[in-house]
């Protein structure tokens, strides 16, 4: 059942969901009644929020891990690198700091903002400043392997999760996995992200560059289709948590591969019209791969693909106007 605030949703579009209830905006004060209302309602296991403002609505106490101002207080002690980064109230006071901050940095709201993802300024003239609502954040530019671990936490341990290395991200510079595979896990990141959220339940989403924590979602993810594909069921292992049963321990095998079509096409077109990535090269990685799972790319389940379509099709006139 998925329930929608806003906007139509990519979800609520599958042959798979019911139509859920038209919820208020998280921010709103009858939200989290609504949501208690629905669960009742329709006798729900679990409750998934899919974006940071129905996370917090939901469990305001895991603030401390969706602030990124505070993403080292909390990483750092349970072993895990962050980023060098410094905060400030807003974007302007970013600017103003000028040669106090070392340039190249990827600039960040300290809390997730909608149409407004991590991008990277070469010099303060890049900073967006009337794009941004409230404090930000500016972390060291890093160059390196981009990987996440992902997974399910269960009375303080981790019982499922996977590790996916990026081999191609849009945006290009600092983006989300357009082309992953499943590696082999690290195990001492897994086991100091089992520290650090040993007070959690649910699923997680770690994203690293070269070796630091960069981002943590404690919320369903863009490419948790690629731990399905690998037979771990991350939404279904809550539910067993929810309901007392115990969760089975389990990994992924390496190899298992994920592709977010839209995302890669418009890095592999930005890449040849720039001259960085050879015709040729365009063209072989565009193949077909067997073990290859998509984000809504689906033949058995066509409208979130289509919804998409018609989305992005309104917005453009919508710019065009």
């Amino acid at each position: 059942m998925v329930g929608v605030s806003g906007e139509e949703s990519l979800a609520a579009a599958s042959r798979y969901a019911e139509a859920g209830p038209a919820l208020p905006l998280p921010g709103s004060d009858s939200f989290v009644d609504e949501v208690a209302a629905c669960t009742t309602r329709f006798g729900a296991v679990a409750v998934f929020p899919s974006n940071d403002d129905a996370l917090l609505a939901l469990q305001p106490a895991l603030a401390r891990f969706v602030d990124k101002s505070a993403m080292a207080d909390h990483a750092e002690p349970a072993g895990l690198v962050v980023p060098d980064t410094s905060s400030f109230e807003s974007a302007a006071d970013l600017v103003a700091a000028g040669a106090s901050v070392q340039y190249p940095v990827v600039v960040k709201p300290a809390r997730k903002q909608p149409g407004l993802p991590a991008y990277v300024a070469e010099t303060p003239d890049d900073v967006r400043i009337g794009e941004h609502i409230g404090p930000v954040i500016a972390q060291t530019f890093l160059t390196g392997l981009t990987d996440a671990i992902c997974g399910v936490m269960s009375n303080g341990r981790i019982v499922a999760h996977i590790q996916q290395e990026y081999a191609r991200t849009w945006p290009r510079a600092c983006g989300t996995a357009a082309y992953a595979r499943v590696v082999e896990p690290d195990p001492l990141r897994s086991d100091a992200l089992q520290e650090l959220l040993s007070g959690y339940n649910g699923i997680f989403q770690a994203q690293f560059v070269a070796g630091a924590l960069i981002d943590l979602n404690l919320r369903v993810y863009g490419s948790m289709a690629l731990a399905l594909a690998t037979g771990i069921n991350l939404p279904a292992l809550v539910c067993q948590h929810q309901t007392g049963q115990p969760a089975v321990s389990s990994t992924s095998a390496p190899g298992t591969r994920y592709r977010w079509v839209e995302g890669d096409l418009r890095g592999l077109w930005q890449g040849w019209r720039t001259g960085d990535t050879s015709l040729g090269r365009v063209l072989g990685e565009l193949a077909p791969r067997p073990d290859t799972t998509h984000s809504v790319v689906s033949l058995r389940d066509p409208k979130p693909t289509l919804a998409r379509f018609k989305y992005a099709a309104s917005k453009r006139h919508g710019d065009q106007a």
